[in-house]
């Protein structure tokens, strides 16, 4: 099988390419797309049942929409890159196409993902400095606002890629057919610059993420300090709650860096490798290295359940309740706030 726009770029074996592509953008990527779509439904209908009045469970239940939106451009993207599709008689080049479609979109909501869980952290840890002020600090009608100003502005910054860039009918010389494709205007600089702004957008995302991860396990790390001075047993005064804070901060922070990272180095690799691009010569490489980026985000927006359920007890008990009432078991209901992730 051989693609209608093959430069030949010859970093990577084509049958290794095929191979790979099948394994991360169709049969991984499209499983973790429909097990993650389910999850952050459940964690989106979990949160609203709390309530939306407290700035932690809103900051949640946009995560889950953001992780939710995610994963949908992730299944959008396995059906396009599906040899049966690509390889169809289809009088479009699926992977031309699906770039402003599902590409873009998908950098885009992940970029919010990271942007949100900063935003989170840097709430933990006003509330670990500040407890008395956190509250008149960090108010839900001022998450909110925040929250759709991260959204407004992740979405602006990929708007430059697409009034530089549309779909027209396409001659491929290599195999004498005319296809819907894309066309570049301005030998896709704009498209260049919508990469180095994401990836810079991205890196600041990050680097919020990891200062107020390491501010709470520091300050969580002297108040245990200050109370195994006042004590006689230093066992005793690391509470269990404060164990889970530093175990989830800690568990959210890796997993956050370590899918997110490898995309934000390969955006500045496709700044600054010529032909480096979705239609460039070295288009193969793009696809196949993207391939693993696209899997670690869908596993960084799948795997939030997990950790609600095992270290958050409200989120627990309001899951339960929900299933038990399906299966028509439900006891008496007691409303359940969730002032805390880390409860």
């Amino acid at each position: 099988m051989v693609r209608i726009n093959d430069p030949r770029d010859t970093l990577i074996n084509p049958e290794l390419q095929l191979v790979t592509e099948i394994v991360n953008y169709v049969i991984l990527g499209g499983s973790l797309s429909v097990f993650g779509m389910i999850s952050n439904i459940i964690n989106m209908v979990v949160f609203y049942k709390q309530g939306l009045q407290t700035t932690t469970n809103i900051s949640l239940f946009a995560l889950s929409l953001a992780d939710l939106l995610t994963l949908v451009t992730l299944f959008e993207y396995s059906i396009w890159m599906n040899p049966l599709v690509e390889f169809s008689d289809t009088p479009v080049n699926t992977r031309e196409v699906q770039y402003l479609i599902t590409g873009w979109p998908n950098v885009c909501f992940t970029r919010i993902t990271c942007l949100i869980m900063a935003f989170i952290t840097a709430e933990r840890y006003i509330n670990i400095k500040y407890p008395h002020k956190a509250k008149q600090i960090i108010t839900p009608k001022r998450t909110k606002g925040l929250i759709f100003i991260i959204f407004v502005i992740s979405i602006i910054m990929v708007m430059p890629s697409y009034s530089s860039i549309y779909y027209d009918w396409k001659f491929y010389p290599r195999s004498n057919v005319t296809k819907i494709g894309i066309h570049v205007i301005n030998n896709g600089t704009v498209d260049k610059y919508s990469f180095l702004i994401n990836a810079m957008l991205g890196l600041m995302a990050l680097f919020l993420l990891i200062m107020f991860t390491s501010l709470i396990v520091w300050q969580l790390h002297l108040m245990v300090r200050r109370r195994s001075a006042r004590t006689s047993d230093p066992l005793k005064a690391s509470s269990s709650r404060e164990k889970k804070v530093v175990k989830m901060v800690l568990i959210i922070a890796t997993i956050q860096i370590f899918c997110t990272v490898p995309s934000i180095a390969f955006s500045f690799v496709c700044l600054l490798v010529d032909g480096m691009t979705i239609i460039g010569f070295h288009q193969n490489t793009f696809f196949f290295i993207w391939s693993f980026n696209f899997v670690l985000g869908g596993l960084n927006s799948s795997v939030n359940i997990f950790l609600y359920y095992k270290m958050n007890s409200k989120y627990k008990n309001t899951l339960r309740e929900m299933f038990a009432g399906c299966s028509g078991l439900s006891q008496p209901h007691a409303q359940l706030r969730s002032d805390s992730i880390y409860s």
